[in-house]
C-alpha cells in the first residue's frame, strides 16, 4: 500500500505532466496544498480498503472482523469474567451475612457476596462471593480476603481457605486467533487435541497439560492405571470440571487433588478430579 508521500509524488508527477514542469506544487502553492489534501484523503481510503481485504483472513483480521470469522467456526471470543471464591466466616451463632456484603484483600481487591450466609450453631458458615472487577485482578491467593469493608454484628472473621479463580479480561485478538486455529485442528472431544480445545475455550484458562497413564499400573507420578491427570491454570474450577466430563471418553478416570461434581447430559452426577497448574520460576546464569 502506498504511503501519503508516495501518493503525493505521483500526484505531483501527473500535475507536471499535464501542466508543465514549471507548475508550482510546493506546500505553499495553491495546487500543492490541494494535492496534499487529496493525497491524505486517498491514504485514508486505501487504509480502509486494505482493512476490508485483510478482514477476510484470520491471521490479519482484528476486533469485530475477527469475531465474525470466529463465528464461522463456532468459536466465540471469551468475555470478561469476575473471579469467584468461597468465603468462610466465624462469629455468633445465628448471625447473618446478607447477599451483597463486600469483603476485600489488603490490596483493596473487593468481593461481593452472592449468597446469604447464616452462621450455624458452632458459629461458622461459608458462602460464595464474586469479585467486583471483571478481570484477572480478582484471582487472589488463599487467606487474603480478610478485610471487612462492612462491619456486621455477630461476624468476627472472614477468610478464603482456597484461592479465588476464574477472573479474566475480555480475550485479546492473539489468544482468540490461537483458539480459532486450534478449533480448526480439532473440535472439542475425547482426543488429546479435542480435550485441549475444550479446556482452552473456557474463559480465563491460560495453560493446560494432560499427563496420561495408559498402563495397568500406577505410574512414576502416582497416577492410577488407565487415568488422565489434568493440570489447568486459570478458569473457574466448576467450568473446568464440567468441560472435562463433557469431553472425556467413557470409562477413563481422572485424578488430582481438586474434586468437582459435574452432571452429564442425563442429569447424573460424576466426580471429576484435576489439579491447578503452577508456575515454576527458574533463573540461569
Amino acid at each position: 500500500m502506498l504511503t501519503d508521500r508516495q501518493l503525493l509524488d505521483q500526484l505531483e508527477a501527473k500535475s507536471k505532466a499535464l501542466f508543465g514542469d514549471d507548475i508550482g506544487t510546493g506546500q505553499n502553492n495553491v495546487l500543492g496544498m490541494y494535492l496534499r489534501v487529496i493525497a491524505w484523503l486517498q491514504t485514508i481510503v486505501n487504509q480502509d480498503v486494505a482493512a476490508v481485504y485483510y478482514a477476510n483472513f484470520i491471521d490479519q483480521a482484528e476486533g469485530v472482523s475477527l469475531d465474525h470469522l470466529g463465528a464461522n467456526y463456532s468459536v466465540d471470543r471469551n468475555p470478561a469474567q469476575a473471579a469467584t471464591v468461597t468465603l468462610n466466616f466465624t462469629g455468633t451463632p445465628g448471625a447473618k451475612v446478607p447477599e451483597g456484603t463486600v469483603y476485600a484483600t489488603a490490596d483493596a481487591v473487593e468481593f461481593e457476596m452472592i449468597d446469604t450466609v447464616t452462621l450455624t450453631s458452632d458459629g461458622t458458615g461459608s458462602g460464595q462471593a464474586q469479585c467486583t472487577a471483571m478481570d484477572e485482578s480478582g484471582n487472589v491467593a488463599a487467606d487474603t480476603i480478610t478485610v471487612k469493608v462492612e462491619n456486621l454484628a455477630g461476624v468476627d472473621t472472614v477468610t478464603n481457605s482456597v484461592q479465588s479463580s476464574g477472573g479474566a479480561s475480555l480475550e485479546d485478538d492473539d489468544s482468540y486467533r490461537q483458539r480459532i486455529h486450534l478449533s480448526m485442528e480439532s473440535q472439542p472431544g475425547p482426543t488429546y487435541y479435542g480435550l485441549y480445545t475444550a479446556l482452552y475455550t473456557l474463559p480465563g484458562v491460560e495453560q493446560v497439560q494432560i499427563v496420561p497413564n495408559l498402563t495397568m499400573d500406577v505410574d512414576q507420578y502416582g497416577n492410577p492405571a488407565k487415568s488422565l491427570h489434568f493440570y489447568v491454570r486459570g478458569g473457574r474450577q466448576d467450568d473446568v470440571g464440567q468441560a472435562i466430563l463433557d469431553n472425556i471418553a467413557a470409562g477413563i478416570q481422572t485424578t488430582g487433588t481438586i474434586k468437582v461434581t459435574a452432571k452429564d447430559i442425563g442429569g447424573h452426577t460424576h466426580d471429576v478430579f484435576f489439579d491447578v497448574a503452577t508456575i515454576v520460576r527458574s533463573t540461569s546464569k
